[in-house]
Protein backbone atom coordinates (compact mmCIF):
# COMPACT_ATOMS: atom_id res chain seq x y z
CA UNK A 1 0.00 0.00 0.00
CA UNK A 2 2.83 2.38 0.83
CA UNK A 3 4.46 1.80 -2.56
CA UNK A 4 1.20 2.62 -4.35
CA UNK A 5 0.91 5.84 -2.36
CA UNK A 6 4.46 6.84 -3.33
CA UNK A 7 3.68 6.23 -7.01
CA UNK A 8 0.58 8.43 -6.79
CA UNK A 9 2.60 11.21 -5.17
CA UNK A 10 5.27 10.94 -7.89
CA UNK A 11 2.66 11.14 -10.66
CA UNK A 12 1.12 14.16 -8.96
CA UNK A 13 4.51 15.89 -8.87
CA UNK A 14 5.02 15.25 -12.58
CA UNK A 15 1.60 16.59 -13.51
CA UNK A 16 2.17 19.67 -11.37
CA UNK A 17 5.50 20.36 -13.06
CA UNK A 18 3.88 19.96 -16.50
CA UNK A 19 1.06 22.36 -15.58
CA UNK A 20 3.63 24.80 -14.22
CA UNK A 21 5.49 24.60 -17.56
CA UNK A 22 2.31 25.26 -19.57
CA UNK A 23 1.22 28.11 -17.32
CA UNK A 24 4.65 29.69 -17.08
CA UNK A 25 7.16 31.33 -19.35
CA UNK A 26 8.50 28.05 -20.76
CA UNK A 27 5.48 27.35 -22.93
CA UNK A 28 5.57 30.89 -24.33
CA UNK A 29 9.21 30.44 -25.31
CA UNK A 30 8.39 27.04 -26.85
CA UNK A 31 5.57 28.52 -28.98
CA UNK A 32 7.79 31.44 -29.96
CA UNK A 33 10.40 29.04 -31.33
CA UNK A 34 7.76 27.07 -33.25
CA UNK A 35 6.26 30.22 -34.79
CA UNK A 36 9.70 31.54 -35.71
CA UNK A 37 10.60 28.22 -37.33
CA UNK A 38 7.36 28.14 -39.33
CA UNK A 39 7.98 31.69 -40.53
CA UNK A 40 11.45 30.81 -41.80
CA UNK A 41 10.10 27.73 -43.54
CA UNK A 42 7.47 29.84 -45.30
CA UNK A 43 9.94 32.57 -46.19
CA UNK A 44 12.60 30.09 -47.27
CA UNK A 45 10.52 27.82 -49.46
CA UNK A 46 7.21 29.41 -50.39
CA UNK A 47 8.31 32.91 -51.38
CA UNK A 48 10.97 31.75 -53.90
CA UNK A 49 8.49 29.29 -55.38
CA UNK A 50 5.89 32.06 -55.71
CA UNK A 51 8.45 34.25 -57.50
CA UNK A 52 9.27 31.34 -59.84
CA UNK A 53 5.58 30.86 -60.66
CA UNK A 54 5.13 34.58 -61.35
CA UNK A 55 8.18 34.66 -63.61
CA UNK A 56 7.10 31.55 -65.49
CA UNK A 57 3.67 33.08 -66.14
CA UNK A 58 5.09 36.24 -67.66
CA UNK A 59 7.99 34.76 -69.66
Amino acid sequence: MNKQFQMIIEENKQSRSFLKFIDGDGFDRFLNKIIRGLFFIIAGFCVPYFIFVLLSCFF
